[in-house]
């Protein structure tokens, strides 16, 4: 049974990963029920059409992926040193045939 009585049509799917999966309009009419379970730990993905549309996730969680991912990202010194070095020639185009190619809509 549902608020006030109602039955939900709303089948809980739990994924290989462990998150629940609420159809839109479910998710709309159960929030509070959809927030409580983010804050209890466990993520809620929400689908639109059939279509996984969004995740709600506990602010710490969230937080604390924010931070794993820019602890996770590249300096701009690995960058670089990624950066393919050979002794191959390039040709180098002069700054005229770099300005008459964009004006024809070439460099963009």
């Amino acid at each position: 049974m549902g608020v006030k009585g109602q039955v939900w049509s709303t089948q809980i799917i739990w994924r290989e990963i462990g998150m629940a999966e609420w159809p839109l309009q479910d998710a709309k009419n159960m929030f509070s029920a959809v927030v409580n379970a983010a804050l209890a730990g466990e993520p809620q993905r929400v689908t639109r059409r059939g279509q996984p549309a969004v995740v709600v996730l506990a602010t710490e969680e969230y937080e604390r992926l924010c931070r794993l991912e820019k602890s996770n990202a590249p300096t701009l010194g690995e960058l670089l040193l990624e950066i393919p070095q050979d002794d191959e020639e390039f040709e180098r185009l002069s700054l005229a045939t770099c300005v008459s190619s964009s004006r024809r809509g070439f460099l963009r």
